[in-house]
């Protein structure tokens, strides 16, 4: 330890300074309080030992200044002095002095004083170094998480570009969609593509669980469900014609065979085909919400009894429905984030609710009925916050 020795009597600064290098400390002497001061700004000192009365700047006012001053370190001080009352020692705590010790001075006890000094300098530098680590611990997360942030949302963003991208791809359709993910990345996707120049696949699906690994599989889904190479939706080795569209219950089939080993992760979907000619849908459901038919009536009826979900047990069959749409009748896909958005009382949306605005706005415009359906769940939700990806798909016949 660094230590500065203040006493205007230079005997005793030789033995004071002699007894702290022979006790391994790096020892200074100054002959008065403005030495002492001079040297503070110099020398990293940690420890002052001054005597109370000095001429010139004396021992009280060389504490103050320490004090006082920003010299980037802590240092403390001991007063020499054989003032013990009460009113000096409140004097020299208030100046700033962490500790006393008598005149003439006792090695002994100077010793003893020090080591104390330099048990709680230890702790504070093991303090120190503890916290250094923490902060460089703290900033590397802090660097881990922007990059996986920065990350999420790069994978965010291929997410979203894999949603449609036009709302009228056939004549005698219209689709609109909405699209909530409760965080970053989303288990919920959609789709719809022409198969040829009348008909239309569409389907919705919902991925168990949220967050990457949700989000990969709805990714592979959405790529799996194109009209590429080994794509389930046509069937393999057929002529180029109509028979080569696989109906709906082969290509959930086909889905669950194949998405056996997926990590545990399953998921629920309905699949269609639209033929807009005359305007006859098939449907197959896998453990997904019914969807929801809007009659000319304003009815909301739902279509489709369940199914089972898809990528748990092998072997499963799956039902087709057939389903003929006039002009003006809406089909409504949606997941089930919708029905089981929670108010701040914990009640559930609900299938019903959801039924009665859709019946409610059967006279909008769909795309402004499917706002208004966006702006219910909002205040519903009370806020943006929601425990599941809100998504839904409608088709209506125009």
């Amino acid at each position: 330890m660094k230590v500065l020795f203040a006493d205007h009597s230079e005997p005793q600064r030789r033995a004071v300074v002699a007894h702290l290098e022979q006790r391994g400390h790096d020892a200074l002497a100054a002959s008065d309080g403005e030495e002492a001061w001079e040297i503070l700004h110099h020398s990293a000192v940690s420890l002052v030992i001054s005597d109370w009365t000095m001429p010139g700047m004396d021992g009280l006012e060389l504490c103050r200044r320490i004090r006082a001053a920003d010299l980037g370190r802590y240092v403390n001080v001991i007063l020499c002095t054989n003032r013990n009352t009460t009113a000096d020692l409140i004097t020299g705590m208030t100046a700033g002095a962490d500790d006393f010790i008598g005149k003439p001075m006792d090695f002994a006890e100077l010793d003893l004083r020090l080591r104390g000094i330099e048990r709680v300098r230890n702790l504070e530098n093991e303090l120190e170094d503890r916290n250094r680590k923490l902060w460089e611990a703290n900033s590397q997360l802090r660097a881990a998480h922007a990059r996986m942030e920065y990350d999420l949302r790069a994978a965010a963003s291929v997410q979203a570009s894999l949603l449609p991208q036009s709302r009228c791809i056939l004549p005698g359709v219209r689709i609109e969609w909405l699209f909530m993910p409760c965080g970053i990345l989303a288990g919920d996707t959609f789709d719809y593509f022409p198969l040829d120049e009348r008909r239309l696949a569409f389907y919705h699906l919902d991925v168990s669980g949220h967050g990457v690994p949700a989000a990969m599989l709805s990714v592979t889904l959405s790529r799996v469900l194109g009209l590429g190479y080994g794509s389930p939706v046509r069937l393999a080795g057929s002529s180029h014609g109509e028979s080569e569209i696989a109906p709906p219950h082969t290509v959930l089939a086909h889905l669950n065979e194949r998405f056996q080993n997926s990590g545990g992760r399953f998921f629920t979907m309905v699949y269609g085909v639209l033929d807009t000619a005359t305007r006859r849908v098939g449907l197959s459901q896998a453990g997904h919400p019914s969807p929801i038919h809007l009659t000319v009536r304003g009815e909301a009826v739902p279509v489709g009894e369940g199914g089972f979900p898809v990528g748990i047990f092998a072997g499963m069959d799956y039902d087709s429905v057939d389903l003929d749409l006039a002009v003006g009748e809406r089909l409504v896909l949606y997941s089930d984030g919708i029905t089981e958005c929670a108010d701040a009382k914990g009640e559930r949306y609900g299938e019903a609710r959801l039924q009665a605005l859709l019946e409610a706005s059967a006279g909008l415009d769909l795309a402004l009925a499917l706002g208004e359906l966006k702006a219910v769940l909002r205040s519903w939700r009370g806020s943006d916050d929601y425990e599941d990806d809100i998504s839904l798909i409608a088709l209506e016949c125009v």
